[in-house]
């Protein structure tokens, strides 16, 4: 059993074809799915703290978020789940949500004047969520970074068919399984089966994408509308 956290890379949306699908049939192993969509680095790592245990599972794969982006997460009395960035305007992303009101206007404000108290307390709390995986992990570990990587294969697409504005779910159909084309889905799980299997440098593959994943020739292959 591979245990999986993160974002929407990570969550399979109710899209065909996720890499997380691919890898499982590829590895012969099942997957426990822990991620969703807009959720924030600190509640993966709050659900790696509540499900991990040394010998539970074969592999942790863990898709490390924006680590600016924050989450309000509600159940009752119903569900809510209201995501932003602090240092981009309060770019608010809402699942959930009809409309705003004054309550999360004083969530953004609290969550914004973190870093004024200290400074760069989002950086240091990657550093502490990334040390604490490498040291908690006993099992093979693959952290992958959102921005820094999985984000560069994305905006392949949209790069080379010309398409502006911000990048989201809006532009995308249910065949763009984890804000990647098929093929690129199918890519990256394999990529990272062979990371686990054959000690493959799957870090590298990120630094220039072009060479190892396929750019679509159609807003339809890409799986954009």
């Amino acid at each position: 059993m591979i245990l999986l956290l993160g974002d929407s890379f990570a969550d399979r949306m109710g899209r065909q074809g996720a890499w997380c699908d691919i890898l499982s049939d590829i590895l012969d192993e099942d997957i426990e799915n822990y991620g969703l969509g807009s959720s924030s680095l600190s509640y993966s790592y709050n659900l790696f703290l509540k499900h991990y245990e040394p010998g539970k599972y074969s592999k942790v794969i863990f898709i490390a978020t924006d680590k600016y982006r924050q989450f309000y997460y509600q159940i009752e009395p119903v569900m809510q789940t209201l995501s932003f960035n602090v240092d981009r305007d309060r770019s608010k992303q809402m699942n959930h949500i009809e409309t705003l009101n004054s309550y999360h206007d004083k969530i953004f404000e609290g969550q914004e004047l973190i870093n004024v108290m200290y400074t760069n307390t989002y950086d240091w709390t990657e550093k502490a969520i990334r040390d604490s995986l490498k040291y908690r992990v006993k099992e093979p570990l693959l952290i992958l970074d959102v921005i820094e990587q999985l984000v560069n294969v994305q905006k392949m697409d949209y790069d080379n068919l010309h398409i502006k504005g911000p990048l989201g779910l809006d532009s995308e159909t249910d065949r763009r399984p984890n804000h990647l084309s098929m093929k690129q889905s199918y890519q990256l799980a394999e990529y990272v089966a062979k990371y686990f299997t054959e000690n493959f440098d799957i870090h590298k593959i990120f630094n220039n994408p072009k060479e190892y994943f396929t750019m679509s020739k159609s807003k339809q292959e890409a799986g954009l509308i």
